[in-house]
């Protein structure tokens, strides 16, 4: 019951930050990322990044 309770704050939460973000592309996702573009991204940071930790 706790870790359901628990569960439910952390969603909450997530969910009140990416409304506050405004994000204008709200499907977006790794895979998207056009690396060609001239914006000074490391495709190899990047998607070491997305991995996460581990």
């Amino acid at each position: 019951m706790i870790d359901r309770e628990t569960a439910t704050r952390a969603d909450r939460r997530l969910t009140n930050r990416l409304a506050a973000a405004k994000l204008r592309f709200i499907v977006a996702c790794i895979e998207d990322i056009d690396f060609a573009a001239r914006r000074g991204i490391d495709r190899r940071n990047t998607l070491q990044l997305a991995q996460g930790p581990g």
